[in-house]
């Protein structure tokens, strides 16, 4: 039996741990899918505490039902990194800047880092750089004239989520200003 949301209430259900398998039986331990603990009847929201009672059955009936336990919690990886965008006062003819914003979820731990990923004129994806803690990165070296394709992962304590959508970005030279008409009179 799993509380559900309301911190009270213990549902039984029969997709999770029913005792009919033998592995479950002989090893005492069960694997249930996560997300149907977000699902009615539990409605857990990611990040929360998942406590479960246990109650055992043989030929003679079934045991007492057992205290709930001190819980595990409910994570997966966060939602990919959004909104890809070009820092345009950086990004210059050899140095491109760009920035991002966190997905919709978490997924129920907080984001602790990032994996930046580009591709060079439309090669092949290879890691740039891990552990970036900031949702702004600058890139150094980089050819004047090629674009290049970058992507970020968010990573929680599950693990990293899917990639971004690409951002293209040219390094290229600011245009100048156009200089200011003077008028002689």
């Amino acid at each position: 039996m799993i509380r559900q949301s309301d911190a009270v209430t213990f549902t039984y259900d029969a997709r999770l741990c029913d005792g009919s398998l033998t592995s479950t039986v002989s090893t005492r331990t069960c694997t249930i899918a996560n997300t149907l603990f977000t699902q009615a009847p539990f409605n857990l929201a990611w990040g929360s505490q998942v406590y479960a009672k246990i109650i055992a059955t043989n030929i003679k009936g079934d045991s007492l039902v057992s205290d709930h336990g001190t819980g595990v919690r409910i994570i997966r990886v966060p939602d990919a990194p959004v909104s890809l965008a070009d820092l345009p006062l950086v990004t210059k003819d050899t140095q491109i800047g760009f920035t991002w914003l966190d997905g919709a979820q978490n997924g129920g731990t907080p984001v602790l880092d990032y994996k930046i990923s580009y591709a060079d004129n439309g090669g092949e994806y290879t890691t740039l750089e891990i552990g970036v803690t900031a949702k702004t990165y600058t890139v150094i070296n980089m050819l004047s004239g090629h674009t290049y394709g970058f992507k970020v992962q968010a990573r929680n304590n599950f693990g990293y989520s899917d990639f971004s959508q690409e951002v293209l970005i040219t390094a290229a030279k600011v245009p100048a200003k156009p200089a200011t008409p003077t008028t002689t009179f």
